[in-house]
């Protein structure tokens, strides 16, 4: 369907029906997950029914520290608070990452990540937009997992069944699994982290994509900044990320 619907939430809805519906897997890729609907709908299907296999592959940009996360749910607390009713769905319907609240239920979220802050100009950015479940459904199409995307901007999404078009819901899959493995043979994000802790030679901020936990980014980030204390006490590392790739410590 190609719409602007500002008033309801009518590709949201169909999602979290088929999340709801998902008998054995949920294959989730996307740019950003800052879906409420879709992500309290995860969230559910990994507490009633872990049987089902829940995947989420997002974006470096969709990470958030635990500062980060600190400050998103203070502010939500203070929504709440000012709201005068209950309004945390509301509170959260708009601006919220829900990376590291799937994280936190132990919903696998990996993240294709290749910089150590990230900047549009040096992001090989992951910018898929497709959910594949049961290995038979696929939805894909222009609309990212947000709240901009639903009530905004003009988008487009397509549910294809598997039984009519089976080579292509494996294509989506097989791409899937390719970007869930990124690196992960390879050992690229212990390399990373073994050479951050070497103490020799340039620090590398920007580097090979790999795919990544939020954990690993976790210790990865803590590595590169007590190796290079710059990247926080520099001001030209906040303004101009995308113009340093190392850090001589």
């Amino acid at each position: 369907t190609f719409s602007l619907v500002a008033e309801r939430s009518e590709v949201a809805n169909r999602l979290v029906s088929l999340i709801e519906g998902a008998e054995e897997s949920i294959d989730v890729a996307s740019t950003h997950l800052r879906l409420r609907p879709v992500a309290d709908a995860l969230l559910t299907k990994a507490a009633l029914q872990p049987h089902v296999t829940i995947r989420v592959l997002l974006d470096g940009q969709e990470y958030t520290s635990l500062w980060r996360q600190e400050k998103q749910d203070a502010k939500v607390a203070d929504c709440v608070a000012n709201s005068g009713t209950d309004g945390g769905d509301l509170c959260r319907d708009v601006g919220y990452y829900f990376a590291r609240d799937l994280t936190d239920a132990g919903i696998p979220v990996r993240f294709k990540w290749n910089a150590f802050r990230w900047h549009y100009l040096t992001s090989e950015q992951m910018h898929h937009k497709y959910l594949v479940i049961d290995g038979r459904h696929l939805v894909t199409g222009s609309y990212n997992l947000s709240n901009n995307a639903e009530h905004k901007t003009f988008e487009n999404i397509v549910v294809l069944q598997g039984d009519a078009y089976p080579h292509l819901v494996q294509s989506f899959e097989d791409n899937f699994n390719s970007l869930w493995d990124l690196g992960v043979d390879e050992n690229l994000a212990a390399d990373l982290l073994e050479q951050v802790l070497s103490g020799t030679g340039a620090v590398p901020l920007i580097f090979e994509p790999m795919s990544v936990t939020t954990h690993q980014i976790d210790v990865l980030k803590a590595a590169i900044r007590e190796a290079c204390p710059a990247v926080d006490e520099d001001p030209a590392f906040h303004a101009h990320p995308e113009s340093h790739h190392v850090c001589h410590p």
